[in-house]
C-alpha cells in the first residue's frame, strides 16, 4: 500500500491510498468484520517510519450517529 498526504491552498488535507489487490481483499475482511460488529474498529498503519512525515495511521470505525458525518464515499 502506498500513502500519500497533500495539502490544498486552503488548508484543508487529502489523503491518496494505492491499494495492491492482496491489501483490498485484507480491506474488504476488515469492512466486513466491522460491519458484522465482529470487531470495534482497525487501523490501516505503518511499520517503516522515515525522516520523512507521513501517515502513521488511519483508525476506522463504526458510525452510530448519522446526523455526526462530514464526509462520504462516492
Amino acid at each position: 500500500m502506498i500513502s500519500r498526504v497533500e495539502k490544498f491552498e486552503s488548508g484543508w488535507f487529502g489523503v491518496a491510498l494505492e491499494l495492491s489487490s492482496s491489501d483490498i481483499e485484507r480491506l474488504i475482511a476488515r469492512l466486513t468484520e466491522l460491519q458484522k460488529c465482529s470487531i470495534g474498529h482497525f487501523h490501516i498503519r505503518t511499520d517503516a517510519f522515515s525522516a520523512d512525515i507521513g501517515i502513521a495511521d488511519i483508525a476506522i470505525s463504526r458510525c452510530e450517529d448519522d446526523s455526526r458525518v462530514d464526509m462520504t464515499v462516492e
